[in-house]
């Protein structure tokens, strides 16, 4: 039986396999994202002129982009909550 706390084994994607995980048409589309350091995607690993990507490194990338979400999530929302408290009573267009 094997322990669910395990990661799981670390395996070589290739350009396919990147596309199909994040739902991308066209491999320029992964050329780009790595260029961009502000996108912060792994770079690729070149064996011979075969680009690879290990698994483990897209998920790291993967949980801190939801991390980062998420805190732009809660931002956004302390704002609102902030603009909300200072008028509770938003003008309403139409109503005498």
């Amino acid at each position: 039986m094997a322990n669910s706390n395990q990661p799981a084994p670390r395996q070589r994607l290739d350009i396919n396999d990147v596309m199909e995980r994040y739902c991308v048409a066209s491999p320029n589309t992964i050329y780009l994202w790595y260029k961009n350091p502000e996108i912060g995607c792994p770079k690729p690993h070149f064996i011979g002129v075969k680009r690879l990507w290990w698994s483990d490194e897209l998920d790291a990338w993967d949980e801190q982009r939801t991390a980062k979400l998420a805190a732009q999530k809660a931002r956004k929302m302390e704002a609102l909550n902030a603009s909300q408290a200072i008028n509770p009573y938003p003008i309403k267009v139409g109503v005498i």
